[in-house]
C-alpha cells in the first residue's frame, strides 16, 4: 500500500511542489518555450556549478517560500503543502559535493497526516533540474509506518533524476532512464504552450498543458504557468489545484484589522468556554461574525483562495449554531476550527510572525480536544501535524536565536508523545497545554 502510495506522491506531489520533468528552464529569466516538434532529449551527465540557483520561470523552487493545493484523492478531500526550507542539503555523487535546495512536502487526506518528505534538488550548469533524494515517512492513523520511497543519489548506486531538461518543444517528450529502477514516471509530452489555466492571481491563456504516462499505464495531465509552477494536476477524477503560493523575496505583510479581530476574539472565547459564561461567548461569537463580515470587501482586492473562505464560513456557522444551543464541547470545536480556517487566510499576508507558529497554536488545542473525547488516533494524527509543521518552522526559530525555547517546544512535543504512547491524559492535557505557553514564548522572537 505505502509503496503504491509514494509512486503517487513521487508523481503528482513531487510534479506539483516542484514542475517534474517536464519544465525547461533556458536562460534564467526567460522560458525558452518554442512551439516546434521535438524528440527525447539527450542523456548527459550533469555538472553542477551553482546548483541552489533554480531560476528556471516554470520551476520555481527558490522563488516559493510556501505553497498550497487543494483537490481529491481516492475519494477524500487531499491538501499538499509544499515549503522551501532556509538550510540547504549537501549530497556526495561523483566524488563530489552538490549542494542542493530542501523542499519539505506534506500531504493530508481528509485532514488525516499521510506523508511528510524533504526533497533534494539542484539546477545543472545546462539550466536542467534534477532530484538527488528524497528523505520520506509515510504515516497511518498518526503513527509513521514507514519511509518507503526515501532514496539519496551516490547510494546504492542511485544517480540524479532529471526532473526537467534545458530545452522543451511541443511535441518532445522525456522519458525515464533505463538504468533507473521501477521509474515512476516512463515518459512526459507536451501538448502545448497556450492552454487555459487559472493562476491564484488570475487567468492566464499562456499555460503550458503536459501529458505524464506513469509507470503504471495511468496518464495525467497537468497545467503549469510562468512563474507560478503547477497550476493542476488530474488523473482519473483525481485533481489538485494550486491555491496560495507565497513568494520567498516578499516582505511580510500587515494583516488585515477583521483578521486580527478574529483571532483574538476567537481565542478569547476558548478561554471563556469552560466557564460556561454563555453571555461573554455570544458576544465573541458576534464579533467574529462582524469583523469577517468587515473583511468581505477584500475577498476580490486581495485574491483570496475561494476554498479558504468557504471553510471559514462553515467553521462559523458550525460556531453560531452551537453557541446559540450552549454545547460548550462542540462551541469549542468549533472556536478552534475556527481559528485553524483563519490560519490560512492569514498565511495569503506572509505576516510577522510566522503563521506556522498559529498553526501550531491550533493542533496544540486540538491534542486537548481530542484527549477529552478519548479519541487517541485523533490525538496521534494532530500531533504528528504538530511535529510535520515544527520540523519547517525550526530552522527560522533558530535563525532568530531561539536556540533554547526550541529544544523546550521539542521536549514538551516528545513528554506528549509519550504519555500519548501511555493513554494518560492528564499528563498530555497538562503538556499540551504547556506547550501552549511556549508557542507564546517563540512568538516573542520576532
Amino acid at each position: 500500500m505505502y509503496k503504491k502510495f509514494h509512486q503517487v506522491l513521487f508523481a503528482v506531489v513531487m510534479v506539483v511542489a516542484l514542475n517534474a520533468c517536464i519544465e525547461s528552464p533556458g536562460a534564467p529569466t526567460t522560458s525558452a518555450l518554442t512551439p516546434a516538434a521535438g524528440a527525447v532529449p539527450a542523456a548527459t551527465t550533469p555538472h553542477f556549478s551553482q546548483p541552489t540557483a533554480i531560476t528556471h520561470a516554470f520551476y520555481p523552487v527558490a522563488q516559493i517560500a510556501q505553497a498550497i493545493w487543494l483537490g481529491t484523492a481516492a475519494g477524500e478531500a487531499n491538501r499538499v503543502e509544499a515549503t522551501l526550507l532556509p538550510e540547504n542539503k549537501r549530497i556526495h555523487w561523483r566524488d563530489a559535493e552538490v549542494e542542493t535546495r530542501v523542499v519539505q512536502v506534506i500531504d493530508y487526506r481528509t485532514d488525516m497526516l499521510v506523508s511528510v518528505a524533504d526533497h533534494y534538488f539542484a539546477q545543472a550548469d545546462d539550466g536542467s533540474v534534477y532530484a538527488l533524494g528524497a528523505d520520506v515517512s509515510n504515516y497511518a492513523a498518526g503513527q509513521m509506518v514507514d519511509q518507503t520511497g526515501s532514496w539519496l543519489a551516490g547510494l546504492d548506486g542511485a544517480t540524479p533524476i532529471l526532473m526537467m531538461p534545458a530545452q522543451f518543444v511541443v511535441g518532445s517528450f522525456y522519458t525515464a532512464p533505463q538504468d533507473m529502477a521501477n521509474p515512476i514516471i516512463q515518459s512526459c509530452a507536451i501538448v502545448t504552450l497556450a492552454q487555459a489555466a487559472m493562476t491564484p492571481a488570475g487567468p492566464t491563456d499562456k499555460g503550458v498543458l503536459i501529458k505524464e504516462t506513469l509507470a503504471d499505464g495511468t496518464v495525467k495531465n497537468s497545467t503549469y504557468a510562468e512563474s507560478w509552477g503547477m497550476l493542476a494536476t488530474e488523473t482519473n477524477g483525481e485533481s489538485l489545484a494550486l491555491v496560495l503560493l507565497n513568494r520567498s523575496a516578499a516582505q511580510p505583510g500587515a494583516l488585515p484589522t477583521p483578521l486580527v479581530t478574529i483571532e483574538a476574539e476567537a481565542e478569547d472565547l476558548i478561554d471563556f468556554i469552560p466557564s460556561g459564561n454563555w453571555g461573554v461567548i455570544s458576544k465573541d461569537v458576534t464579533a467574529i461574525s462582524t469583523a469577517w463580515q468587515n473583511y468581505q470587501s477584500q475577498l476580490g482586492t486581495d485574491h483570496v483562495p475561494a476554498p479558504f473562505v468557504t471553510a471559514l464560513e462553515a467553521a462559523l456557522a458550525q460556531l453560531q449554531t452551537h453557541a446559540a444551543a450552549k454545547a460548550t464541547v462542540a462551541t469549542h470545536q468549533a472556536a478552534n476550527d475556527v481559528s485553524a480556517a483563519l490560519m490560512d487566510l492569514m498565511a495569503l499576508y506572509q505576516p510577522t510572525p510566522p503563521v506556522d507558529l498559529g498553526r501550531l497554536d491550533v493542533l496544540g488545542r486540538q491534542v486537548i480536544l481530542d484527549v477529552g473525547a478519548a479519541d487517541f488516533t485523533a490525538a496521534a494524527n494532530t500531533l504528528a501535524k504538530s511535529n510535520a509543521i515544527w520540523a519547517r518552522l525550526k530552522p527560522i526559530v533558530l535563525a532568530h536565536d531561539g536556540a533554547a525555547v526550541a529544544a523546550d517546544y521539542e521536549a514538551s512535543l516528545a513528554t506528549q508523545a509519550d504519555a500519548l504512547h501511555n493513554q494518560d491524559v492528564a499528563t498530555l492535557t497538562n503538556e499540551a497545554t504547556a506547550a501552549l505557553e511556549l508557542v507564546d514564548d517563540l512568538e516573542q522572537l520576532f
